[in-house]
């Protein structure tokens, strides 16, 4: 567990769970992941980062799908 996101960019993770509250007019959810979203750009091919969303709301894979 980590207080910020930048915490956690430091190394590779198998699983990501996000569990907060869903709310695109305040950020959306690659915004806040952006940092992590980075790093796992720049991860081997050979091991995927699964991210698993624990959120309310329909549809709140979307942007993350498109991210």
């Amino acid at each position: 567990m980590v207080r910020t996101i930048e915490e956690a960019a430091d190394r590779h993770y198998s699983y990501v769970i996000c569990a907060f509250k869903v709310i695109p007019e305040v950020i959306t959810t690659p915004a806040l992941l952006a940092p992590l979203m980075a790093r796992l750009d720049s991860s081997p091919q050979d091991q995927p980062t699964a991210i698993v969303l624990l959120q309310n709301g329909i549809g709140i894979q979307d942007d993350l799908q498109a991210a």
